[in-house]
């Protein structure tokens, strides 16, 4: 076990078991309070709430490892790792505690904008990171603003905290199509 996430750049077995396995389940913990306060304070769209609330998302796959991303602050990016390894609960650093909610809830998630990413191996990963000078000093990881997840008919992008989204967020999960524009600019693109 891992107590500090990587980047998905270093971290080659989470990047194999993303393309040797199918998705079969899209899943984002919450507390009821922290959804109504985050809505209520960002004046966010309920059908919006999975793609713009929380800060972690875990994905399941059809051999029943759970990969999950969050983002860290000390890194600035989007790190990732094994909840659940060969069946076992490998990461107790970062637990979900609470409930959670998929990306088909009839009422916090938009079934249509993600169904696509069901039942499909993810074909290409790509990585985009913004090189600082201080983050290269911390984490040879650091600065892995967005990571992107296609396969053959849909795509997901999972991004470090910004506010150009359509809602600022801790974690915006969003569609390719959904990014603001210029927020890759400057960015060096890294395919896995």
């Amino acid at each position: 076990m891992d107590s500090i996430s990587k980047g998905l750049t270093i971290n080659d077995q989470i990047v194999s078991t993303l393309k040797e396995n199918k998705i079969v389940d899209i899943v984002k913990p919450y507390s009821e309070f922290g959804m109504s306060r985050y809505k209520k304070r960002r004046n966010v769209s309920e059908e919006d709430l999975f793609g713009y609330g929380g800060n972690s998302i875990f994905i399941y796959l059809e051999n029943e490892d759970v990969i999950g991303f969050t983002v860290d602050d000390v890194k600035r990016s989007v790190v990732a790792w094994f909840d659940i390894r060969n069946g076992i609960k490998t990461n107790t650093y970062l637990a979900r505690v609470g409930n959670s909610f998929k990306y088909d809830h009839p009422k916090y998630s938009n079934k249509k904008k993600w169904i696509g990413m069901i039942e499909e191996k993810i074909i290409s990963i790509k990585v985009f990171v913004r090189k600082t000078e201080e983050g290269s000093k911390n984490f040879y990881d650091s600065d892995e603003i967005a990571v992107l997840l296609e396969n053959s008919k849909d795509n997901m992008i999972i991004s470090y905290t910004s506010s150009s989204f359509k809602y600022s967020s801790s974690m915006p999960v969003v569609k390719l199509e959904d990014v603001p524009d210029g927020f890759f600019d400057g960015t060096e693109v890294i395919e896995l």
